[in-house]
């Protein structure tokens, strides 16, 4: 990346020379362009991370908040990290002139991007990040109005109850006694000192037949602590590493090598069946508003002065193709 940046200057400066005006390519100072880029590129590569809206992005905005904030950190002497293709790469102490910038760059991130319940919920579904949810800077707090928003979802998207076998269909129906003996006989009276038969009944039916919320609830509960517990084993994380596994398939020429959350969760659903109800209702949220701005966009292009005419009905199927265009895989 540096080595580009650094020839398209010489490019420009050359060009700045042919036009005289080598006055202006006094004033860029080359060291300082590259520090502001490489400040940058991270935010570009968070971007890039969570702009998509075909994968599941909401779970990676507490990671990315967490990356963003430790990369704005100030540092006095220089760093050795990983680059785009795993080289290693020493970023120097930061400048006198960027140090300022980091510092503004930090308090614009803490005061405009902040978690909410929802994003933790999300994490805590990644079996990868649910163990390590305060290292990404989500609170005690947060994390359990996070399970409270879970377990609300997990209710509302719960499979129903399957239908018992009814009468007809199991067991045939015994047939009316009928009762031969007509002959009316003397009753014997028992009073009750205690509570009436009905309400004795009533107790007792609550307290041996639990009802279907109880029962739902305990469902859920069972089987968020079972999700709690497990952890993820290497092939596990072959596919919930979704670009390494994707690297790795192109090599091979799998490409219909199929990866990531979604799959994982798909393969887990008859573990978890709740929680991967819970997957497909919220992780298909978008973390960025891209592509809504695009439909937008795409909007006041097809409906013009040309085609003011337009239907809404036709208007709408056809910002319904441009946008799910990428579908035909044909």
């Amino acid at each position: 990346m540096l080595q580009s940046v650094s020839a398209e200057l010489d490019e420009s400066t050359e060009l700045m020379k042919k036009r005289k005006q080598e006055d202006r390519a006094k004033k860029i100072f080359e060291e300082l362009l590259d520090e502001l880029i490489r400040l940058l590129h991270y935010f570009k590569l968070a971007s890039k991370s969570l702009e998509p809206f075909n994968t599941p992005t909401l779970h990676l905005v507490g990671m990315w908040l967490a990356k963003l904030k430790a990369h704005l950190q100030l540092r006095d002497e220089p760093v050795t990290v990983k680059g785009a293709s795993s080289e290693k790469m020493t970023i120097p102490a930061n400048s006198e002139d960027i140090a300022p910038i980091k510092v503004r760059l930090l308090e614009q991130l803490e005061e405009k991007f902040f978690l909410k319940p929802l994003h933790a919920a999300t994490a805590y579904l990644d079996p990868l990040q649910k163990n390590c949810l305060k290292d990404y800077g989500f609170t005690q707090e947060l994390i359990d109005q996070g399970l409270v928003y879970l377990k609300d979802i997990m209710r509302k998207v719960s499979p129903p109850k399957p239908p018992t076998a009814s009468m007809s269909s199991g067991m045939r129906q015994r047939p009316p006694v009928v009762k031969k003996n007509l002959v009316k006989r003397s009753r014997t009276v028992f009073v009750h000192a205690g509570p009436s038969r009905d309400d004795s009944d009533e107790e007792l039916e609550d307290d041996t037949e639990p009802t279907e919320e109880s029962q739902l609830e305990a469902r859920i509960n069972q089987e968020l602590a079972e999700y709690c517990m497990f952890k993820a084993s290497k092939s596990d994380k072959e596919v919930l590493l979704q670009l390494d596994t994707r690297k790795r398939a192109r090599e091979d020429g799998d490409v219909k090598h199929d990866v990531g959350l979604l799959p994982w969760w798909r393969v887990k659903s008859d573990k978890f069946p709740i929680l991967a109800r819970v997957v497909c209702a919220i992780l298909c949220i978008p973390a960025f508003n891209s592509m809504s701005e695009c439909t937008f966009s795409s909007v006041g292009n097809t409906h013009s002065n040309k085609r003011s005419g337009l239907h809404p009905s036709t208007l709408n199927a056809l910002l319904f193709l441009r946008s799910n265009q990428d579908l035909d895989h044909k």
